[in-house]
């Protein structure tokens, strides 16, 4: 028995076949993402239809990876958390240090809690005051009850 066999199947790179067609959705959605956020192109929101479209495909692929490949659940979470988790640090790290520094404007430096609520993925307490921003997108946005933005 080899090294190899030890593993388990999705982290052997030579049985795990790359979806290639799902990367050119991913491009897709992406696209739908800057279109909705850099143009002014009214009747669809694209920003919301490119996210849900990543979304539906993320699902479509650890349904995959879970029930079909037969993955197991708690390597599955740990490669995961692994993959996700670096970025958002260094995200909070940068979005503490701007903060620090007044950006965005109007908004309270983040502290440590709200950091911390957030590097466990802690909901509740948003990042940036979201609902400040959120507040704010909509005045600016919808000034007249408009819902295309």
């Amino acid at each position: 028995m080899d090294a190899r066999s030890s593993q388990p199947p999705l982290l052997r790179h030579e049985d795990h076949a790359r979806t290639a067609y799902l990367d050119g959705w991913r491009g897709v959605s992406i696209l739908l993402v800057l279109i909705g956020h850099f143009t002014g192109l009214p009747a669809i929101r694209w920003g919301q239809l490119g996210v849900e479209l990543f979304f539906a495909l993320s699902g479509r692929l650890m349904a995959q990876i879970l029930f079909v490949d037969g993955f197991p659940l708690r390597p599955f979470f740990a490669r995961r958390f692994s993959r996700v988790w670096p970025g958002l640090l260094v995200l909070v790290l940068v979005l503490m240090a701007l903060s620090s520094y007044g950006w965005p404007p109007g908004e309270a430096p983040i502290d440590g809690g709200t950091a911390l609520a957030t590097l466990g993925l802690a909901w509740e307490r948003p990042l940036v005051g979201l609902k400040t921003a959120r507040a704010a997108h909509t005045a600016a946005c919808h000034p007249a009850g408009d819902d295309n933005c």
